[in-house]
């Protein structure tokens, strides 16, 4: 009975499929010529999603080798770089969003890939004549695997907690402030937030950016692979033995796992079936000469202690045999109420009530047996007293689970624990006491706290069918599942549907904006979590109770990322450089989406693109200004400074173009206005007064005019000193080249006059401006593209003072014939969506002809080389944003070809402008070859 048994088990060591942070899935996907894929979510025209089609690779160590199966993929805790472990414990690391350039890396699209590391493992005299029985599979497979932990400050968020309010604490923001989205369905509540900010913890690299991984092998082999301390991505393999014993059978692992204590010190716990023991090992390392601060330079070493070894009894509690099926350790994390703890899971037939038996241990050195169960609080936890060198388990815990155990992993700093069963089941644990998160939509509907999205009644459904692997998305919104035939199937978590209930709109807007703040603060793709928000404003039938969950989103999101647009604008540097704005906008383009027209998300992009303008002339400023200080110093100019200031110089003619172009929109759409009766008119066909009217929009408009006459007054100087000094025929080519561009945009409108009236605009609001209703007039320019009542009169004035600005402009007439509509922010109804997730075979639409004009969306100029074009994984932005500089090779002279790598445009080599990530574009998706 026990050897069927055993034979049916699954091999709980094996990890096939990886999520990282990043949004892109890894998978082992065996064929004749490959076996590994990369997949990744993708938007649709920002409205529907699906998987991408995946990326194929062949990972091997040896090229002469054959084909080996993937056994095991993890993504490093930043999400940069990719592990990969074959059947024989051969090691890959593929490095991704970089491209090598000779000997050196530079930034680059994320599907971009280089192999930085492979460790060919070949069977070791020494272990080979082990015995295979118990597995059947390598000595030196690869049971257990950690990254360290990456040394920069944490930061976490609390879980959103629901509150009483009173007439002395109101909130003054966020869905349930008066007068918001949900205020009337709050019924006094409103949902607090806290973040807080950690020292990293666990086992680190010395040097903060370097990274390494533990692995240990069926042999019991601890391999440390770190990076040395050079400007490279070099790793160099250390390896220890657990145990110097002459009985290498005792060695023969069947389970492993590796933890990192608060001390740094490494924790490895495992089992042998052979000799039926769980050992528990303590891994000190000497990190030598990689410590920078180390003066003696001597070379790293791991040291070994053995804690623990206890015999585990094979005898369920009725009578009847049981086996261990798996180890994890859960780690402590910056909260000091946690310790390290190993989970033993047990399956047979000596698990009763149940398929699976799970326990839960902390290493003691309390000279006591804690085992054995009281009445009161379920474990004994009378007196005892600590020896030194004395280890010993106690449990601290125990729960039947209903199906055997296919993983366990750990989300959210280790705080959770993420049960798969095998039948797909996917369970959410608290670490500490094992319960069930989440009402799964069983128990109260308003949650008084909420950490995931399952605490407001969102659940895991089952996959299609029984599940070979599964990975649960970064933020817990949803998991791929591996069939049998390799293919991966991503569900969304789901709330039951029923009619909108009192409290839930601001329930719903709270679980969203806490789970989208937490992404945000921790760097994390959100695709998972917007996908799970489109589908549940999708199935709202009403269209009020839907726009005001759209509403009550975004306000909600603002105040649990603690963001206000009532900015100031002595402030508008900061915004240029922070994440909360454009995550935010991001989510505002989204949800737009399902909204009749194109309004809301047309608002956040044009944010997110002035926000793009004034970047790139804020960068561009500072690069000229230091530029020309090291000139200064050195006493003269070589034709290398010449060609990096005229780079410079170019590389923002495309988003001052642009620029320059959406002003004469907003003139034309102003001058279409100055027609129309605006009379207690609130709402026009128009997103120019949202724009012009709100602080943040206005204050980029006015920063980024401010940029462009600095920078202009520089080529004047610039230009003086030239004539001066005589620095050069070619030099004086290459600058007047770029002035003479700069010039020609600078004509099509007059700077002074629209910074003019966006001052007079400024000044008419702010006389009449209560400071309490500041943000709320804010959000109603931005999020719903309407006239807040206190602006209501205020209209004409402002369409009077553009009139007289502008009415005796010579080119009045030119500027409003001029073709604007490459900035597609004409309101337009939205394409209505009936799905938010598409299956494999649903067709999609083509993206564009190549035969068309495409403009690249970071650098705003006409794309010449199409050959490898971009797209951003969220919005509609495509891209071609490459290293290639703007002279050609022959006029540098041989010099450094890649000069424009230093400029503004490096910053959105893997991110869009809306914060998700650059993908590229398949030759299927488009027309034109």
């Amino acid at each position: 009975m026990s050897v069927g048994y055993s034979s049916m088990k699954h091999s709980r060591s094996d990890h096939k499929i990886s999520w990282s942070k990043n949004g892109f899935i890894a998978y082992s996907d065996p064929t004749s010529t490959s076996n590994l894929s990369i997949t990744k979510l993708e938007s649709i025209r920002g409205s529907t999603w699906r998987l991408a089609p995946k990326k194929i690779f062949q990972i091997k160590t040896n090229p002469n080798s054959r084909l080996s199966s993937i056994t095991n993929v993890y993504w490093s805790t930043s999400g940069m770089d990719l592990a990969i472990i074959d059947e024989l414990g051969n090691i890959t690391i593929l490095s991704t969003g970089v491209l090598k350039n000779t000997s050196s890396h530079q930034l680059s699209c994320f599907e971009d890939v280089d192999i930085i590391y492979q460790d060919e493992t070949c069977e070791r005299l020494n272990t080979s004549k082990q015995s295979r029985i118990s597995t059947g599979d390598s000595t030196t497979k690869v049971i257990a695997f950690k990254w360290l932990n990456v040394d920069k400050p944490i930061i976490s968020n609390s879980p959103a907690v629901r509150v009483l309010t009173s007439s002395d604490s109101m909130v003054s923001s966020g869905a349930a402030a008066d007068g918001a989205a949900a205020s009337s369905d709050s019924s006094g509540y409103a949902y607090s937030y806290a973040v807080h900010q950690y020292k990293s913890y666990g086992t680190l690299h010395p040097i903060q950016g370097k990274s390494g991984f533990f692995t240990v092998r069926r042999n019991g082999e601890v391999d440390f692979h770190y990076q040395l301390n050079n400007a490279g991505f070099d790793f160099k393999k250390t390896t220890v033995l657990l145990e110097d014993v002459s009985d290498l059978k005792t060695l023969w692992l069947e389970h492993a796992s590796i933890g990192f204590n608060r001390d740094g010190s490494v924790i490895v716990a495992c089992f042998s079936k052979l000799t039926k023991s769980l050992r528990v090992y303590k891994i000190v390392v000497n990190w030598g000469e990689i410590n920078p601060n180390d003066k003696l330079k001597a070379p790293l070493t791991l040291s070994v202690e053995k804690l623990i070894s206890e015999p585990l009894s094979v005898i369920g509690s009725n009578g009847f045999p049981q086996e261990l099926s798996g180890i994890d350790i859960i780690s402590p994390n910056f909260s000091l109420d946690t310790e390290l703890e190993l989970l033993l899971t047990f399956e047979g037939p000596g698990v009763t009530g149940g398929e699976t038996l799970l326990q839960k241990f902390q290493i003691s050195n309390e000279y006591k047996n804690l085992r054995f169960k009281n009445e009161s609080n379920g474990y004994s936890n009378g007196a005892s007293t600590s020896v030194d060198n004395y280890y010993t388990l106690v449990q601290t815990g125990e729960t039947i689970l209903d199906n055997r155990v296919l993983d366990i992993s750990f989300k959210n700093f280790d705080f959770m624990i993420v049960l798969t069963l095998r039948n797909g089941e996917i369970q959410l644990r608290n670490r500490k006491n094992l319960h069930i998160i989440g009402n799964g939509g069983q128990k109260e509907v308003i949650p008084s706290a909420i950490s995931t999205l399952l605490d407001a009644g969102f659940k895991f459904e089952l996959p299609e069918s029984v599940p070979e692997a599964i990975s649960v998305s970064p933020n817990l919104c949803g998991f791929v599942a591996m069939n049998k035939n390799n293919t991966l199937e991503y569900k969304a978590t789901t709330r039951p549907q029923h009619e909108m209930k009192k409290g839930e709109i601001l329930t719903l807007s709270a679980a969203f904006g806490c789970k989208y703040s937490s992404a945000c603060f921790t760097n994390m793709s959100s695709d998972d979590l917007i996908i799970a928000i489109q589908d549940e404003i999708l199935k709202i039938p009403d269209p009020n109770i839907k726009d005001q969950l759209i509403l009550a989103i975004l306000q909600e999101s603002h105040r649990a990322l603690n963001f206000s647009l009532d900015h100031s604008k002595d402030q508008i540097d900061r915004l240029l450089v922070n994440p909360p704005i454009q995550k935010l906008l991001s989510l505002q383009y989204s949800l737009g989406k399902l909204q009749p027209t194109n309004e809301t998300s047309s608002i956040a992009l044009a944010i997110l693109n002035l926000r793009l303008v004034a970047f790139s002339i804020m960068l561009s400023l500072r690069t000229l200004f230091h530029h020309q200080q090291r000139v200064t110093k050195k006493g003269s100019e070589t034709l290398m400074d010449a060609i990096y200031r005229s780079e410079n110089i170019l590389s923002t003619l495309g988003t001052i173009n642009w620029f320059i172009e959406f002003l004469i929109f907003t003139i034309q759409e102003l001058m279409s206005c100055c027609d129309v009766n605006t009379s207690n008119k609130d709402h026009f066909d128009t997103i120019v007064f949202a724009l012009l009217l709100s602080k943040i929009p206005r204050s980029l408009i006015i920063y980024s005019i401010a940029g462009i006459k600095r920078i202009d007054g520089f080529l004047q100087k610039i230009q003086e000193l030239n004539n001066a000094n005589s620095p050069g025929a070619l030099n004086m080519e290459i600058l007047n080249k770029s002035v003479e561009r700069y010039k020609f945009l600078l004509s099509l409108i007059d700077l002074e006059r629209y910074e003019k009236f966006l001052i007079d605009i400024e000044s008419i609001f702010q006389r009449n401006l209560e400071k309490s209703a500041a943000l709320s007039i804010e959000q109603t320019l931005i999020f719903q593209n309407k006239i807040p009542s206190s602006y209501l009169g205020s209209i004409g004035v402002i369409l009077n003072k553009f009139q007289e600005q502008f009415q005796d402009t010579s080119n009045l007439a030119e500027l409003y014939f001029h073709d604007t509509r490459w900035l597609h922010f004409q309101i337009s109804n939205n394409p209505k969506v009936s799905k938010i997730l598409l299956k494999p075979t649903d067709k999609v639409p083509i993206l564009f002809n190549l035969n068309d004009t495409l403009i690249d969306d970071v650098t705003k100029v006409v794309i010449t080389n199409k050959e490898k074009l971009k797209k951003c994984l969220r919005c509609e932005y495509i891209t071609a944003n490459d290293t290639e500089g703007f002279f050609s090779s022959a006029i540098k002279g041989g010099a450094n070809s890649n000069a424009n790598l230093n400029h503004w445009p490096v910053a959105f080599h893997r991110t869009c402008l809306c914060g998700s990530c650059w993908v590229y574009i398949d030759h299927s998706e488009v027309t034109g070859f």
